[in-house]
């Protein structure tokens, strides 16, 4: 039997993009704050707007590369669902992740019933396309 293969929606890319736009807005306020408090404190009224921005540029170095993995990240997930193993491809630097399914297998992978369901289904579904003339 031919392996099924899965990529994640389309929603979970969005989902990714709205926590980092979250986080990021999060980021840029308390470090721009900081920065305005730091320099308004150590230097005097006229450093608070470059102590801002400093703030501001530094919460950024790490918020774009961020927005830059995200997108890598999540056009490297894809899962196969072998008969006997579950194979998850993960991460920006390849790794994979083998669940063999021996034995018991609802105990040793809780959602192969979940799984075995689907699969069923998508085999009626074969069946009743190959049948259609």
């Amino acid at each position: 039997m031919n392996p099924l293969m899965f990529r994640p929606d389309k929603k979970y890319l969005t989902k990714n993009y709205l926590e980092a736009f979250l986080i990021g807005l999060i980021a840029l306020a308390t470090f721009g704050w900081l920065g305005y408090l730091i320099g308004r404190s150590e230097f005097g009224i006229s450093m608070g707007g470059p102590g801002l921005l400093l703030g501001l540029i530094l919460s950024l170095l790490w918020i774009l590369p961020t927005i830059v993995l995200i997108n890598r990240y999540y056009h490297s997930l894809h899962y196969e669902i072998h008969e006997e193993e579950v194979i998850m491809h993960i991460g920006v630097v390849k790794k994979n992740a083998k669940s063999s399914v021996q034995g018991d297998r609802e105990s040793n992978f809780p959602e192969w019933k979940a799984l075995q369901e689907i699969l069923d289904e998508i085999q009626k579904i074969r069946q009743l396309i190959e049948e259609t003339p």
